[in-house]
């Protein structure tokens, strides 16, 4: 994504446009990956050594509660950041702890028929999002 869009994405949501936000966001964007906060950091720093490891905590914290990235946890509760905000699901492999985005367009309008149709007593549901949990083609030995 070109700076042009990531500062655009930042004045969006509200925020004011900083260099810090302008790399973190940009540091996200660039991973082909979902990375935990310490690879982001260590993105981040390798062009700004200046930022401090607190900003960019702080400005990962501000950015998910503002929508501009969401926050993806894995079977080892570890929390990892992801700039794709549109509705999507993932993969999970255990073997490697790696998460990879997945769309599928019938699986997600039978959950929202489903929600539709279904009531929770109590509960609205506001989004969602399913991990599938198990091993890439390359790792499986065993499948159900």
């Amino acid at each position: 994504m070109k700076e042009k869009n990531i500062k655009q994405k930042i004045k969006d949501a509200g925020l004011r446009i900083t260099p810090q936000r302008i790399a973190v966001l940009e540091a996200l964007i660039n991973t082909n990956s979902h990375p935990t906060a310490d690879q982001i950091i260590e993105v981040v720093q390798k062009g700004h050594s200046n930022i401090a490891v607190g900003t960019i905590y702080n400005i990962l914290d501000t950015f998910v509660k503002l929508k501009i990235i969401t926050k993806v946890n894995t079977d080892n509760n570890i929390a990892r950041f992801d700039a794709i905000t549109e509705q999507h699901h993932h993969l999970y492999s255990i073997d490697d702890d790696k998460i990879e985005d997945y769309y599928d367009e019938k699986l997600t309008q039978l959950i929202d028929d489903y929600l539709k149709e279904s009531n929770i007593p109590n509960f609205r549901v506001t989004n969602y999002k399913i991990q599938l949990i198990g091993n890439f083609a390359d790792n499986d030995k065993k499948r159900f």
